[in-house]
């Protein structure tokens, strides 16, 4: 799923049915697996951020296309609902045109140091500048054309935003689809609640609460359903909060301590 996110996401040109592979370890035993590669040919090299890589991967375009593998995946209800889920988890999170500007500001830091040395051995031309700059543009608009492409190739309503909140940040967390909001998720803001994204009506999201050691799950709030985990079936802006409470029954595991270390295996031992 995330090869195929990825590679539209970022409007891999020339694919598919080119620059595609795959590995397995040589005994067979395990599943293969995708590997992302030749990505040169991305992120404003020559497509614009409107260009839709739904249609190309799905229908054929430009002479690339369709992938039989994405079609046939996405005639399963379930890939289809979790593809566009994914898609919306990551424009609500890595993808964010902030965070992404950040990152090809960091990846040009690291590089300038390399790039006198670098010019003058190939004899390039170009001003690389121009080229972070037309990176950090693409990046910023993307997410808003990717979001209308979803929505059109899939028939869906326009996307509704889903707040999440907890009672208490020192209590618990909520897992919505793939995205564990905590403080390692990607954000803009400081805090990782209040927190919000952008789902489409007609796909179930699923979402979960998960206590702290110590805590328990009382309910979401406004429904005052007590199951940990539900399926937000969105229609409008909505906004949940999981609620959190000490728990009486806890009991912490206990830890092995290590307060004396016997040098010799005697015992009587001089000091």
């Amino acid at each position: 799923l995330l090869h195929y996110l990825f590679s539209i996401y970022f409007s891999r040109g020339d694919w598919p049915d080119q620059n595609e592979c795959v590995w397995r370890t040589q005994d067979g035993s395990r599943k293969w697996k995708w590997i992302l590669w030749d990505m040169d040919n991305t992120v404003a090299y020559y497509l614009n951020p409107w260009y839709d890589m739904f249609n190309q991967a799905i229908v054929g375009n430009r002479g690339y296309g369709p992938s039989d593998i994405l079609v046939a995946l996405l005639d399963n209800d379930q890939f289809r609902y979790d593809f566009i889920n994914s898609y919306c988890d990551w424009m609500n999170t890595s993808f964010l045109p902030t965070l992404m500007q950040q990152r090809v500001d960091s990846m040009k830091a690291e590089l300038a140091p390399f790039m006198p040395e670098y010019r003058l051995r190939w004899q390039t031309n170009y001003n690389w500048t121009n080229q972070t700059d037309s990176m950090k543009w693409w990046v910023g608009l993307r997410p808003q054309y990717c979001r209308q492409q979803l929505q059109s190739r899939f028939s869906l309503n326009a996307s509704v935003r889903l707040g999440l909140q907890v009672s208490d940040t020192l209590k618990g967390n909520i897992h919505v689809n793939t995205v564990q909001l905590d403080g390692a998720t990607p954000r803009t803001s400081a805090f990782t609640f209040p927190w919000a994204g952008y789902y489409f009506p007609g796909v179930p999201v699923p979402l979960t609460a998960i206590p702290k050691p110590g805590y328990r799950f009382l309910h979401w709030l406004p429904t005052f359903d007590t199951s940990r985990t539900v399926i937000a079936n969105l229609t409008r802006d909505t906004l949940l909060t999981a609620v959190f409470d000490i728990d009486p029954n806890y009991s912490p595991p206990l830890r092995v301590v290590i307060n004396e270390v016997m040098a010799s295996n005697t015992f009587t031992i001089p000091d």
